[in-house]
């Protein structure tokens, strides 16, 4: 301000005026429209008490001067590191085994599955994601592949069982003999019987001899005659 004992020169003195201006303000999710005599962005978010962090998006920038109808923006910038966690899949080995038969197996070493973690770092403006960049991957968890034994041995060839047919024909000679041997007393007895003479009988055939053919065993009728 000028100073009242100063005199004024011909040329007058030079004034500076500043309107009031509207400045609709948008920060943190809300809008804020005020009306403000501050001559740049910076001074009207020092009024609002707005701060304003290192990586934060303001839009116009803060050294722009104050226009009427203006609408400034702030956008949060925040970054952190997020990871994502996998799974890793083992696999299964099968190697052959000379001791082991063939059709037999064994685990020779149990699988056990990994685990993978990535590393990422995200861009989040009013906290919504624009953007993400790979950093690391790290394993935690080593995977470990399942080995499993074959058998390649050829399995031993098997030992016949006794015929059961043999056992039934040497059973069958065995009765046969046995029948044979019944057979052979049936006939010796009968020989015995056969060749035995009952004496007491002996002069009843000669007293019948004697009627029919007159004591002449050759004559086989009744009349005397032969034949």
């Amino acid at each position: 301000s000028a100073s009242r004992s100063a005199a004024v020169g011909r040329a007058g003195l030079a004034m500076t005026m500043v309107t009031p201006k509207e400045v609709t303000v948008k920060v943190d999710g809300k809008s804020v429209t005020k009306t403000t005599t501050e001559t740049d962005v910076k001074g009207l978010l020092a009024l609002l008490k707005v701060k304003v962090g290192s990586k934060d998006i303001v839009k116009p920038r803060l050294d722009t001067p104050i226009q009427d109808g203006m609408k400034l923006q702030v956008t949060r910038v925040k970054t952190k590191t997020v990871t994502k966690s996998s799974t890793i899949a083992f696999e299964t080995i099968r190697k052959n085994d000379s001791s082991l038969y063939k059709g037999e197996t064994k685990v020779v070493t149990a699988g056990r599955k990994g685990e993978k973690v990535n590393y990422y770092t995200v861009v989040l403006h009013d906290g919504k994601e624009v953007k993400r960049s790979y950093v690391k991957t790290e394993i935690p968890t080593k995977v470990r592949n399942q080995v499993i034994a074959v058998g390649t041995k050829e399995k031993p060839a098997a030992t016949p069982k006794p015929s059961s047919s043999g056992s039934s024909s040497s059973g069958s000679s065995s009765s046969g003999s046995s029948s044979g041997g019944s057979s052979s007393g049936g006939s010796t007895g009968g020989s015995t019987s056969g060749a035995g003479i009952n004496l007491a009988n002996a002069a009843m055939w000669d007293r019948i001899a004697m009627c029919e053919s007159g004591g002449n065993w050759h004559i086989n009728t009744g009349n005397g005659y032969y034949g």
